[in-house]
C-alpha cells in the first residue's frame, strides 16, 4: 500500500510511504507534509490493490521559526575597520524550512570585548532573510565568537578572526632626554586605529626626523642621524640612533607611509 499527496503543487511528502499489509492494517507513523507555500491545501492518496482513496482536504501552515541560519556566512577573517561582502541569513522553523517572517530584527555580535561591528542589526524581508550589506568589524586583534541572533529563535555562533587594519600611527617611546653624539636604540611600531601592530601590511621604511627647533638659538639645527629603518611585520629598529648638534627642546617625529607623523615631545639634548 502507497501513500502519496495525490500530486498537490509544492506539496511534499516525506518518510515511509510504502507499507505492507499487516492482518490487515498498515501504519504511517513518520509522516511529514511540507510546503513551499503558505497556506496551503493539499490531499493524500492511497493506493493498493487496484484501489485508490483521497483523503479530505488538509490545510497547511507556516510553522514558527525556531533558528536562524547562515546562507551566505560573512567570512572568517576579517581586518579591523576593513567593508566585508555582503553576509545573507534566513529564520527556519524545526525542519529547517525558511520562514517568511519579515520585519523581525537580527543581529551579530563579538565575543568576548575588545570587538565591535557596524551594520551589525537589520531587518527580516518578505522571505524572512536578513541581508547585512554594511559589515564592517573593529577592535584589537584575535579570534572571537560571533553570534548570530533574533528575538523569537535560538542563536547560532561561529568563529571570526580579526586581524591588524589599516596603518594609521606609530607607537613606542623617545627618552626625555638624549646625550648629543650618543646613540640611544628606538624601537618603534606601525599600529591601526585600535593599536594593533600592522604586520599584515607592507610598509615603506619607517623615519624619525626632526619636527621643529627653538627659537633659542635659531642659527643651529639639530640633524638626527641613523634615523631610518625598514619596518618588518609592523616593527621599525633603530639600533644606533643619535642627534647632533647643540639645540634642546626639539621635537622629534616618527613617520611612515601611510600613516599619521607621531610626534614624541620635546627631548632634551645634554
Amino acid at each position: 500500500i502507497t501513500l502519496d499527496t495525490a500530486s498537490t503543487p509544492g506539496v511534499t511528502l516525506s518518510g515511509q510511504t510504502s507499507l505492507p499489509f499487516n492482518q490487515g492494517a498498515a501504519t504511517f507513523s513518520n509522516l511529514r507534509l511540507t510546503s513551499t507555500t503558505f497556506p496551503a491545501t493539499a490531499r493524500l492518496r492511497l493506493a493498493g490493490g487496484g484501489v485508490s482513496i483521497l483523503s479530505a482536504p488538509i490545510t497547511l501552515t507556516q510553522n514558527a521559526a525556531t533558528q536562524i541560519a547562515w546562507l551566505t556566512p560573512p567570512h572568517d577573517t576579517s581586518r579591523a575597520g576593513f567593508p566585508q561582502p555582503v553576509a545573507i541569513a534566513e529564520l527556519r522553523d524545526d525542519t529547517g524550512q525558511p520562514v517568511p517572517a519579515q520585519g523581525i530584527p537580527v543581529s551579530l555580535l563579538l565575543t568576548p570585548g575588545g570587538g565591535s561591528i557596524a551594520g551589525s542589526t537589520v531587518l527580516t524581508d518578505a522571505n524572512g532573510r536578513a541581508t547585512f550589506s554594511s559589515l564592517v568589524f573593529s577592535g584589537t586583534r584575535g579570534t572571537r565568537t560571533l553570534t548570530l541572533s533574533s528575538p523569537i529563535t535560538a542563536s547560532t555562533t561561529r568563529s571570526h578572526t580579526l586581524t591588524p587594519g589599516y596603518p594609521f600611527n606609530i607607537a613606542g617611546t623617545i627618552p626625555a632626554s638624549l646625550r648629543s653624539g650618543s646613540t640611544t636604540p628606538l624601537t618603534l611600531s606601525v599600529v591601526d586605529t585600535w593599536g594593533n601592530t600592522v604586520d599584515n601590511t607592507p610598509l615603506q621604511p619607517l623615519e624619525v626626523v626632526v619636527g621643529t627647533r627653538t627659537n633659542e638659538n635659531p642659527g643651529f639645527f639639530v640633524t638626527p642621524l641613523n634615523n631610518t629603518a625598514p619596518v618588518v611585520n609592523g616593527v621599525a629598529t633603530l639600533p644606533t640612533f643619535r642627534l647632533a648638534g647643540f639645540v634642546n627642546g626639539v621635537t622629534l617625529q616618527a613617520r611612515a607611509r601611510w600613516t599619521r607623523p607621531n610626534s614624541f615631545g620635546s627631548p632634551q639634548q645634554e
